[in-house]
């Protein structure tokens, strides 16, 4: 009885570490921080869904969330909610194709625990495409200032990037000589086929609609085979699908993968990468 006993602690006490580690990774560790250590957390930057206005922009929509956010994230002691947390807490809120007032948008970056929201617009303008963010003190709601700029639709790294300059310098008042480097294809991909098949199988993701957003990213790594975020959402998808329908390889190929190319991602996105493989490896 003894040994029965002490093994079945054991065994109890191994599988409440495994899922505590799973929990631990999934919430960024918050269910086992002090107040006084969340309270001192990072000021949050929340990018709110674009109005878009012209043909072909709809992909800017949640698109803009996704870009801009991963390209903040720690900078300058910063730290981008993260795009699934937001959507959420937006689609909660506002109906499909509605167009919130100020203090609703507001309160959806308030409920994500931001300091700072980005309500952005992108509009067409002839062959160009201007991008405009309205940044907001969340707290009071009071205008801290605008990022605008404008170039062509296909020259979405320069724009996303330039538009993340403006926006730091918004917020922190610093000039751009003394910002750290922003630069999108470090953090995602310098292949625009790549990227465009990644942000619509985050769509896809967000409407737990699997098979498509396996799909999608799968050609994402396709086109860019070092697409570290596209490899880890592949895993997860996969994930979701029946045994019967998962691809050859099951989610254990792409979860290897985005370890593979972890060192090009942000410190955040990392660890979520690095937390994905060890929770692969473990349940198979």
């Amino acid at each position: 009885w003894g040994r029965a006993l002490a093994g079945g602690a054991f065994a109890f006490a191994m599988l409440f570490g495994v899922a505590g580690l799973w929990v631990v990774i999934q919430d960024r560790g918050r269910s086992f921080a002090p107040e006084e250590a969340l309270a001192d957390a990072a000021p949050g930057v929340a990018v709110l869904p674009f109005t878009v206005q012209g043909e072909g922009l709809d992909v800017w929509r949640e698109g803009a969330v996704d870009l801009v956010s991963s390209n903040i994230d720690g900078a300058a002691g910063l730290r981008a909610i993260d795009s699934r947390t937001l959507l959420a807490r937006w689609h909660e809120t506002v109906d499909e194709g509605e167009r919130p007032d100020l203090e609703t948008s507001l309160d959806v970056a308030r409920r994500t625990g931001a300091r700072y929201a980005l309500l952005g617009t992108a509009v067409a303008l002839g062959r160009d495409l201007r991008l405009t963010a309205d940044i907001y003190d969340v707290a009071s709601g009071k205008s801290l200032g605008q990022a605008q700029v404008e170039g062509a639709p296909d020259s979405v790294y320069m724009l996303v990037d330039r538009l993340s300059i403006e926006a730091l310098k918004t917020i922190l008042g610093r000039p751009a000589d003394d910002l750290p480097r922003v630069e999108l294809a470090r953090v995602t991909t310098s292949s625009l086929p790549a990227l465009k098949a990644y942000l619509e199988g985050e769509v896809l993701y967000r409407k737990a609609d699997w098979a498509p957003a396996v799909d999608a990213y799968q050609r994402a790594v396709g086109a860019d085979s070092t697409f570290a975020l596209a490899w880890v959402r592949l895993s997860e998808a996969i994930s979701w699908l029946p045994d019967d329908a998962r691809p050859e390889g099951d989610i254990v190929a792409p979860a290897n993968q985005a370890a593979r190319y972890v060192a090009r991602l942000p410190e955040r996105e990392a660890v979520l990468v690095r937390g994905n493989r060890a929770f692969v490896a473990g349940s198979m």
